[in-house]
């Protein structure tokens, strides 16, 4: 079983257990910070001219261009919505 935790608290709780063993936490706090977010990004295309006849796709969420439309952005995993330009 997975659970979600918020960053914020599981620093707190690691801040307040090693003052009580007085030691310092800053490399266990970085290595909390830096995991990446466990919420569903979303986005979206938006379709870009390359030239006159080759089309690219623009993810939303990180401006990383495709030829192609995915359910999700190769660059940044972000989950694209269905709609009228996303359907395939």
């Amino acid at each position: 079983m997975r659970d979600t935790i918020y960053r914020d608290e599981a620093v707190e709780v690691i801040k307040a257990w090693f003052k009580v063993i007085k030691l310092n936490p800053d490399i266990l706090i970085d290595g909390i910070i830096s995991l990446p977010s466990a919420e569903k990004i979303q986005g979206e295309w938006t379709q870009n001219v390359f030239r006159s006849d080759i089309y690219r796709y623009e993810c939303s969420n990180c401006k990383a261009h495709h030829r192609a439309r995915y359910d999700y952005c190769p660059s940044c995993g972000a989950r694209m919505q269905k709609g009228i330009d996303n359907e395939r």
